[in-house]
């Protein structure tokens, strides 16, 4: 009986040992982990209409630990695991003029890859009037969570009607004989976009045939072959025939042709870049769109607002 006790006591006594010296290990091993604050910034592409944000989230997953985290507008520091590795982070949500920009809504686009220069499109969650919102990673976390760590994204918008501007309804006409005057009307808004690869801000207009065409090719006694345009700085000062000429040939390389009238009589300007000014848009840039038929044009005033 003694040596049944004596065993007893024995091993409850390895058993206890054992259970302090795993619980002693564990708590070396949270006290050895260190967390970090990761700084994160959200800026707006330096050529876009849309200077700044009211909410951001942006979220770290991926990490080997299991550890998440999140920085907002109120607190733009993630807290992450030193010598973590594997955290990918990403901008997942933009409030942007009180339309929110989800990656979870429908029609949005997961990051192009997760390093720099990964790209994803953020949308509003509108059936009728869906917008979206390009977000492009300037600054990733490393592949090991080190000291020296910075996220940053960049964001502008790309969508139809992401941008309100406001024209003039009367255009301008000068009528040179021998050459039919091009006469259009502006029916839609206009769209506002940007070149992903180089953030070439360009501009697109809907235009309406004034006249029934007769085919195709022609509105109003004018060959749609011949129509040449451009879209250049207001030069806020009266615009001369000799300007509009002097336009047109000191930018001959970037006319653009008119296609075709499509069957609703409308012909679509699309894409078009400002090809005197290099300027970043903002809410006082003003526009000219000249349509030209040999000598004769037609002027439309296009006001950012």
């Amino acid at each position: 009986m003694k040596y049944f006790i004596l065993m007893t006591f024995f091993l409850t006594s390895c058993s206890d040992v054992s259970f302090r010296t795993k619980q002693d290990k564990d708590v070396r091993s949270n006290n050895s982990q260190e967390f970090i604050d990761v700084e994160v910034s959200v800026n707006s592409n330096s050529t876009n209409l849309v200077s700044s944000f009211d909410q951001f989230l942006v979220e770290v997953s991926g990490c080997e630990s299991g550890h998440t985290a999140e920085a907002t507008e109120t607190n733009k520091k993630l807290r992450l695991l030193k010598a973590d590795s594997g955290c990918v982070a990403k901008l997942t949500s933009l409030t942007v003029g009180g339309d929110n920009y989800k990656l979870s809504h429908p029609g949005a686009v997961d990051y192009s890859m997760n390093g720099v220069g990964g790209e994803a499109t953020l949308t509003t969650n509108s059936v009728d009037d869906a917008r979206s919102m390009i977000v492009k990673i300037t600054n990733q976390l490393n592949s090991i969570i080190t000291t020296s760590e910075k996220v940053s994204f960049s964001f502008f918008g790309s969508s139809v009607e992401d941008v309100v501007i406001n024209r003039t309804t009367d255009s301008t006409q000068v009528a040179v004989s021998g050459y039919a005057v091009p006469y259009f009307e502006m029916i839609s808004k206009e769209i506002y976009a940007i070149n992903k690869n180089d953030g070439t801000v360009t501009l697109s207009f809907l235009l309406s045939c004034s006249a029934a065409p007769s085919s195709p090719s022609e509105c109003g006694g004018v060959t749609l072959g011949n129509i040449r345009y451009l879209l250049v700085k207001d030069p806020q000062t009266s615009v001369t025939p000799d300007m509009v000429y002097g336009y047109f040939s000191d930018f001959k390389n970037k006319v653009r042709t008119a296609k075709h009238i499509e069957a609703d009589n409308t012909l679509l300007l699309q894409n078009i870049a400002v090809v005197n000014s290099s300027e970043s848009l903002n809410q006082n840039s003003k526009f000219i769109l000249i349509i030209k038929n040999g000598l004769s044009y037609q002027l439309f005033k296009i006001n950012v607002m």
